[in-house]
Parts: structure tokens; sequence; C-alpha cells
């Protein structure tokens, strides 16, 4: 494991960013998956590659971007396209990782007033509800 690695640990660590994985992938690369966030880091450059979460707020973006630059050996930072995981655990990267979200938001949605609505049949329907 080479500086620019080490460090990348380091400074996450220092600053609380949970590492659920890290590993070597090919040619000098390495992989840290962390939250809210999939670092690349590159050994051969001194570069990285962060892809956030698409469910990231935009200030955790920001913070997270900015403490990854406080890395001494980092010479070129790169920001990817934001994804998610489905239900499958599969990666969905751009677009489609927004999309998959709205659609998981309209869901709920539906779900919490179909709920909404038998709560309130129920309400109607009973006769004697003075407890409700």
């Amino acid at each position: 494991m080479g500086k620019l690695i080490s460090e990348v640990e380091n400074k996450l660590t220092e600053y609380g960013i949970s590492i659920y994985d890290h590993h070597p992938i090919e040619n000098g690369e390495y992989v840290f998956l962390a939250e809210d966030m999939i670092i690349y880091a590159r050994e051969k450059d001194n570069s990285m590659t962060v892809a956030f979460q698409a469910t990231t707020k935009p200030d955790v973006v920001a913070n997270n971007t900015l403490l990854l630059l406080e890395i001494d050996s980092l010479v070129d930072i790169d920001i990817s396209d934001s994804f998610i995981f489905d239900e499958n655990k599969k990666l969905i990267f751009g677009s489609e990782a927004f999309n998959l979200i709205k659609q998981s938001i309209k869901i709920e949605a539906m779900k919490k007033a179909s709920e909404d609505r038998i709560y309130e049949e129920i309400l109607i329907k009973t006769d004697n509800c003075s407890e409700c």
C-alpha cells in the first residue's frame, strides 16, 4: 500500500468517515467503499476519482471533497457520476440512479397514502370510537 492510499485511509478515519471496504483492484488502483462515496485512488499519478451516493446532501459532498483535497500527495481529483445500489445490490450510476430514487419515493408515497385511507375507513366505520 503506497503513500496516497495510506493518506486517504488516514484522512477518512481522521474525519470519522466510515470505510466499509477497501482493496486493490488493478494497475495500481485502489478502491475505498466509504460512507456516502466510492473512491478510486491511483498511485501511479497520485490522483483519485470520487463518486458520491445520489442521496448525499450537497453540503456533505462539498465537505468530503474539501477534506480529500487536504491529502498532501494528491495531485488531481475527479468527481464522477452519482451512484446508488438497487434492490439486487447492483451499482447504478448517473441519471438512472436518480430515476430509481424518484421511483422509490413515489412507491413509498403511494403506500403511505393507501395506509392513511385504510385507517380513515376503519375510523369512519367504527361504531363506538370513544377512544379515537
